[in-house]
């Protein structure tokens, strides 16, 4: 299971790092980064089925 969320994380992270570079480099807060991040990451667990796992 642990290397199954690592995987999960880690593409979520790229997915975000690619649609949120502009916004990261124009000094978008922290916490509407971090906002998107855990958007993503939930969109991610539930199409990955992992969510359904716990």
């Amino acid at each position: 299971m642990e290397v199954k969320l690592r995987e999960l994380f880690l593409a979520s992270f790229q997915f975000f790092l690619e649609k949120e570079t502009e916004n990261i480099c124009d000094g978008i807060s922290e916490r509407n980064l971090c906002a998107r991040l855990a958007c993503i990451l939930e969109r991610k667990t539930h199409e990955s089925g992992f969510s359904s796992e716990l």
